[in-house]
């Protein structure tokens, strides 16, 4: 009986996915860390060859009902057992995730060098003189990088890695003629004096916090350059909250792609003010950013910089209060900026070297 009850098991669990497939029962979606892979049908007509034979086991290992979940299984293992991912994700001290990727930007792990940042600033010198002379002020902004806001909380055998000149230090320490606001020295400074996380430990980007509390500078440098009185924005009324009630920034959790994803830390939630606001007299501001900018939509820190404001996301989409992210038209971008009174480039310390994102104005 034990013998036939096991051999059950067994063939029901050879059965199980084929089952599943031929009722069409999908995979669950992975957090998005593997490159999509475009498999073909498998031709019977190949058959005799031996290529259907090849070209099948591909596709069931892509298409295989429960792959989803014996990968987060398998991932969910190593986590426990080993306290590792098995992607990019760093898993860091006290709870914090870390991008791999960040983590290269600032230990100058195949940074670009010196000539290549000479050449953007002359790029983005020469991109600002065409927008001054219509009368539309450039502001570049340097947003945080998390593995810069806290090295200490990297796993201990990248604390001690020996590091290079970072894209960072490379970028800042180039000359240029455009004014450049970095968010980074300032939230250091800050970090300094002590002060709630920035970050939430279960994402990459700055929390509602940590982009508020760098809206007195962006409100004040544009300020500036419009030659107008800033608003004096200042941050009250701060309360403690579980992050899930108001932050969703899970990026680096999800893409752990285990099955109990770890939980998000309680944040620190003010509220932006401004002493002399400026009403319905708020400029048009064009911001082309990376996805940092979402944090600033979503809290309401661009409507209280901006009337008309528009997101152009890494130069190529659009967003705008009115519509969702939608693809730029072709030379689109080469003639709107003129729509607005200042135009913001944001980047954070990994895709610097991207600036200006594709940005050519006519």
């Amino acid at each position: 009986m034990l013998k036939k009850g096991i051999a059950a098991v067994i063939m029901g669990l050879l059965w199980l996915p084929l089952a599943a497939l031929m009722l069409g029962v999908k995979s669950a979606e992975l957090g998005g860390v593997e490159q999509p892979v475009a498999l073909g049908t498998p031709r019977l007509e190949r058959l005799a060859s031996g290529a259907w034979q090849a070209e099948f086991a591909e596709w069931f290992a892509w298409e295989f009902p429960f792959r989803a979940w014996l990968i987060r299984g398998y991932n969910q293992a190593v986590y426990w057992a080993f306290d590792k991912s098995t992607n990019y994700v760093l898993l860091g001290e006290d709870g914090q995730l870390f991008a791999f990727n960040h983590y290269e930007a600032y230990a100058g792990l195949n940074a670009p060098k010196e000539p290549f940042w000479r050449a953007q600033a002359d790029s983005i010198d020469q991109l600002a003189s065409v927008l001054r002379q219509s009368g539309v002020p450039l502001l570049v902004v340097v947003a945080p990088n998390k593995v810069r806001m806290m090295p200490e909380k990297l796993p201990v055998e990248l604390r001690r890695a020996p590091r290079s000149v970072s894209v960072y230090e490379r970028f800042t320490s180039t000359s240029r003629q455009t004014p450049v606001l970095d968010l980074m020295h300032e939230m250091l400074r800050q970090k300094a004096e002590g002060g709630p996380p920035v970050f939430a430990n279960t994402g990459i980007h700055w929390n509602q916090f940590g982009l508020l509390q760098c809206m007195p500078g962006v409100d004040s440098a544009l300020a500036h350059l419009l030659q107008r009185p800033s608003q004096g924005l200042y941050l009250a009324n701060g309360r403690w909250l579980d992050g899930v009630q108001l932050d969703d920034d899970y990026d680096l959790a999800r893409r752990l792609d285990v099955l109990a994803m770890p939980e998000m830390q309680r944040q620190w939630y003010p509220e932006l003010h401004a002493a002399r606001p400026w009403g319905d007299d708020k400029p048009r501001v064009l911001l082309i950013a990376d996805s940092f900018a979402y944090t600033m939509i979503k809290t309401g820190a661009l409507d209280v910089l901006s009337n008309g404001w528009e997101l152009w996301f890494y130069g190529a989409s659009s967003v705008t209060k009115e519509h969702a992210k939608r693809p730029l038209g072709a030379g689109e971008a080469e003639v709107r900026w003129r729509e607005f009174d200042a135009v913001i480039l944001m980047a954070t310390e990994y895709n610097l070297p991207d600036l200006p994102f594709g940005f050519r104005p006519r």
